[in-house]
């Protein structure tokens, strides 16, 4: 595989990695997008730092891209909303808490 696609580098004998970081995230979050907890389990990991986002985003991208599931994402957002504001959305005034995800730019496909 390392010579035919590049996909993988050899670091140190028997020791692979990928070329760019991306690689990694987008494999990690594939198995997260089809989990029936995805919305809990991505805003924990969202939470947990900048570590993790581009993880989620790629997840997202992936559940709302390669299968059109838009019902994962929307319970996300919420999650994130009720995990940064600490209250359902219907308990919050609009324009109370503002929930940064990504630039708009990075949600549209």
């Amino acid at each position: 595989m390392k010579l035919r696609a590049g996909l993988l580098l050899e670091r140190v004998p028997e020791v692979y990695t990928f070329p760019h970081r991306t690689f990694q995230e987008y494999l990690a979050g594939a198995p997260l997008s089809i989990q029936a907890d995805f919305a809990q389990q991505g805003s924990r990991l969202a939470a947990e730092g900048a570590f993790w986002h581009q993880l989620v985003l790629l997840a997202v991208g992936r559940l709302v891209y390669l299968n059109g599931e838009t019902v994962k994402l929307l319970a996300l957002v919420e999650e994130m909303w009720i995990v940064c504001c600490g209250a359902a959305r219907s308990a919050i005034p609009s324009g109370a808490c503002a929930v940064p995800i990504a630039p708009v730019s990075t949600l549209t496909f």
